[in-house]
């Protein structure tokens, strides 16, 4: 039986994308079902008439009734109405199975926000099993957020029953915890990318999660994040005060005067410029970034931040933009226009992450040949090939261990590279320029899975 792919994307704006609105952890959206670059789904060629399981053609009819049987059991097991209680009543009994009537789906959800969504999926199945077949795929967003809340809001604001309260769905040490429920309700779990979904398997990255994965192993894999290689493109992005491209590189020393000027550092074309583009917020490095602020300056570089956070951070950096005038430039807010400017204009991108599900900003970096230095962690492990100074091979700069020492001769190694080597510089920025950071490959991958939990 052939199965249309439902995504339901996750409402959080990537760090890489710093708008005006908040944004949450999520680094980076799996393919959204419609798009160019997405697993497409295939849509019946019956008019619109359901071929479901008995072979039904009235699915206003069957909608009807299954509204009633929603009233009805809402109201035989008293779930309140308040919030969210009706609308997850509605979408574990109504949304899905009718989803599924039109034509089986599959659906999709990510992070924790999402995570509830698989829960109200299995809902409805523990109800209508017998007439429609659901089958989720969860893809979790960073560790770190899990969506914990007290065990009262399991009734009130989810709408869910307490047999729901269990250790092998939300009960949570005393607890609801969504992400864990949603791992255990998902029929198939992926993260954004492969060394991600290993690095969960332990305390340091799971975040008192690691026997759940354990427990759910069996259904996890790691697939990379892409990007929208049309939308990040120097050669066409006219956001950019010159464009340029791997074989013509002489716009982005405008763009980097551009930036320059912008930030308020000193105009200088023969100094490296380090750029920044994240929330601050520990999991990112930054406790790193600030006890290495004066190594880091020490180099020669100039450096600009852009992101909100922690307080603690952000006073960090301001008071560095007062310790290093014309050096060092803190842009404490969301800018859609200044992290363009800095992907754009600066030579090196720092993101020293301490745990990264996959990493949006290293990617768009690339893409504008800004030189990634990264932690190997997560995707930034997959997406950045570290540069062999014998054969010329990279795509940027990496360390391992969780280390300012570590990072700042890192740092110390690409600033050094700028200034003595600018052949290799540039093959470098080449190299990372046409690297294939597009959906084509990852949205293979997500369409094998979901072949395999749909059994097509």
């Amino acid at each position: 039986m052939k199965r249309n792919k439902m995504h339901v994307p996750g409402t959080g704006v990537p760090d890489s994308q710093y708008s005006d609105s908040k944004f949450s952890e999520t680094t980076s959206n799996p393919p959204v079902a419609g798009s160019s670059t997405a697993p497409q789904a295939s849509l019946p060629d019956d008019g619109g008439h359901t071929k479901g399981a008995g072979g039904l053609t009235v699915p206003f009819m069957l909608l009807s009734v299954m509204f009633v049987v929603c009233l009805i059991v809402s109201n035989l097991i008293e779930i309140k109405t308040v919030d969210l209680g009706w609308f997850t009543v509605t979408a574990g009994l109504v949304v899905f199975p009718v989803s599924y009537i039109i034509n089986d789906c599959v659906v999709e959800v990510y992070g924790f926000r999402k995570a509830r969504l698989m829960i109200w999926v299995g809902f409805g199945m523990s109800l209508l099993t017998a007439l429609f077949l659901n089958l989720a795929i969860l893809l979790p967003g960073g560790a770190e957020y899990q969506g914990r809340y007290g065990r009262d809001l399991l009734t009130d604001l989810f709408g869910l029953p307490g047999g729901y309260f269990h250790e092998r769905m939300l009960s949570y040490y005393g607890d609801i915890n969504l992400m864990k429920g949603g791992i255990y309700a998902a029929d198939y779990v992926t993260t954004v990318s492969p060394p991600y979904a290993q690095e969960i398997r332990y305390d340091f990255y799971a975040h008192g999660l690691a026997g759940v994965i354990a427990d759910n192993a069996h259904k996890l894999r790691g697939i990379l994040n892409g990007i929208d290689v049309g939308r990040y493109d120097p050669w066409r992005d006219q956001r950019l005060p010159r464009l340029f491209n791997a074989r013509q590189l002489k716009g982005k020393k405008d763009c980097k005067a551009a930036l320059q000027t912008l930030a308020g550092l000193t105009s200088d074309p023969n100094v490296p410029v380090i750029g920044c583009v994240s929330r601050l917020v520990p999991h990112k490095g930054f406790d790193l970034v600030v006890d290495a602020l004066p190594e880091l300056m020490a180099t020669g570089a100039q450096m600009v931040v852009l992101g909100t956070g922690e307080w603690r951070y952000e006073e960090a950096f301001r008071a560095a933009a007062w310790q290093y005038p014309g050096r060092f430039s803190a842009q404490i807010m969301y800018s859609d226009a200044v992290s363009t400017a800095i992907y754009g204009g600066a030579d090196l991108f720092l993101m020293p992450s301490v745990s990264e599900p996959c990493g949006l900003s290293q990617m768009i970096a690339m893409r504008y040949g800004t030189l990634p230095i990264v932690r190997e962690t997560g995707g930034l492990k997959d997406s950045v090939q570290p540069w062999n100074k014998f054969t010329g091979e990279g795509t940027g700069f990496t360390f391992t261990n969780v280390d300012k020492g570590d990072m700042v001769w890192v740092t110390r190694q690409a600033v050094e590279l700028y200034h003595a080597d600018p052949k290799a510089w540039k093959q470098l920025q080449q190299n990372a320029m046409t690297a294939d950071f597009s959906w084509d490959a990852s949205a293979k991958q997500y369409e094998e899975v979901y072949g395999w939990v749909s059994g097509t």
